[in-house]
């Protein structure tokens, strides 16, 4: 009983020190007017999420859609009820140690990456959309896709490793509590699982509400 008790408070300070380090390193580089840490916090979402066991975090960031910009998705749709629009820059960029890491950056020049929702056409012609159903995908080759719901932020980015290996990495974040679950699978097993906590900004500012 005493091992285990030792053991659940020796993991609970290592997480406590890990989100707190990840959180120090990321406020440092805001203070410090980091170009890159700068450049993503500039899109309409941005979610800062922090790793539990070490100085690292990662931030999602995306672009809204435009209202006025959608279109027809299916030309053969004699009433549409799917519209899209091009997207802007979106991906995730990873930290550790205060240091840039990775990026998945999807841009116009790689795989087009669309913005698609359901919805339909008011009398006044303008499309009315259900956002439960908005989703933000890239076509052809390697699949990369986010999910924005009243409820939550889901990324999924599937790629080959440098071993040929299919690689899946999923992240959920809560839009109500800021709190992110976060996998990866390797030929469909599962190989990592972690939670932790983000922060919203938009713009450049820290937001504490639902984005």
């Amino acid at each position: 009983m005493k091992e285990t008790v030792l053991f659940l408070l020796i993991t609970g300070l290592s997480l406590a020190w890990g989100q707190q380090k990840a959180q120090q390193s990321f406020d440092e580089l805001v203070t410090a007017h980091d170009p890159d840490v700068i450049d993503d916090l500039k899109h309409d979402a941005s979610y800062v999420c922090f790793e539990p066991k070490e100085e690292k975090f990662f931030i999602i960031f995306y672009d809204l859609p435009d209202p006025a910009s959608w279109q027809n998705a299916y030309s053969w749709e004699t009433v549409a009820t799917t519209f899209r629009q091009d997207a802007k820059q979106f991906g995730i960029h990873e930290y550790t140690n205060g240091m840039d890491d990775d990026q998945l950056y999807l841009v116009l020049n790689r795989p087009k990456a669309v913005w698609e929702v359901e919805g339909y056409r008011n009398a006044q012609k303008k499309v009315v959309i259900n956002p439960s159903s908005l989703q933000l995908s890239t076509a052809g080759g390697e699949g990369y896709k986010i999910e924005v719901s009243p409820a939550s932020i889901v990324l999924l980015a599937e790629y080959k490793n440098a071993q040929k290996d299919g690689v899946r990495r999923t992240v959920e974040v809560r839009q109500s509590t800021k709190r992110f679950r976060q996998y990866w699978e390797v030929n469909d097993s599962r190989i990592e699982d972690m939670t932790g906590r983000c922060e919203l900004w938009s713009r450049g500012k820290q937001r504490s509400g639902a984005k």
